[in-house]
């Protein structure tokens, strides 16, 4: 049986959440834990070797979940640059550690139907890919995993240029991952209601 390349699973919840009320989009419960807290478990149980938290706005409270769920964060500095800056320096951090990883897989915090078995596809289809990415209807998203090939790529990301855009640059190379799942992201607090109340009709 071939084995599987070695994955780092980046967590992004840097962000400030400025269409949620005044509410820490990241902390909001969900499931026994909180939005960030499920994610981190996730990505726990998959069959990758690490995991980073990318932290921003509200790092204080933040950072008091993962310190909860025991992983490991680092504090983006310039997190209001945006998600590609936010991306960039989360790889950077990865490619610092002693341990070497052959892909990285991008994760965000607020994608509340992502599952185990989901990432777990994605890190055997790294096999046969450089990198494999997760369809949507207007091209390809995150999650999505990038082997060591675009390391230095990534950490060239910026506002302007994020992951989407390197996606559909490097489209040739990209393996889909078709998804079964429900790949809604949390953008608003309506949004997050609409969730518990699905959550509570099941």
């Amino acid at each position: 049986m071939s084995i599987e390349p070695s994955t780092a699973i980046l967590i992004l919840a840097a962000g400030a959440s400025t269409r949620m009320k005044n509410k820490i989009k990241q902390l909001l419960p969900w499931k026994e834990s909180t939005l960030l807290g499920t994610t981190i478990k996730v990505a726990r149980e998959s069959n990758a070797q690490e995991i980073l938290v990318v932290l921003g706005a509200y790092a204080s409270k933040v950072s008091l979940e993962c310190k909860k769920q025991e992983v490991k964060y680092t504090i983006h500095p310039n997190w209001k640059n945006g998600l590609g800056s936010s991306i960039a320096f989360g790889v950077k951090q990865i490619r610092a550690l002693e341990n070497k990883y052959q892909n990285i897989l991008i994760l965000l915090a607020d994608q509340p139907y992502i599952s185990t078995e989901y990432i777990n596809a994605m890190i055997r289809g790294a096999k046969n890919s450089s990198i494999v990415a997760t369809t949507y209807a207007h091209g390809f998203g995150v999650p999505a995993l990038f082997s060591n090939k675009y390391f230095i790529t990534l950490e060239m990301l910026h506002k302007d240029f994020g992951a989407k855009k390197l996606l559909e640059q490097e489209k040739q190379e990209v393996q889909k991952c078709e998804s079964t799942l429900n790949t809604l992201d949390i953008d608003t607090f309506e949004s997050y209601l609409q969730l518990v109340a699905q959550k509570r009709q099941k």
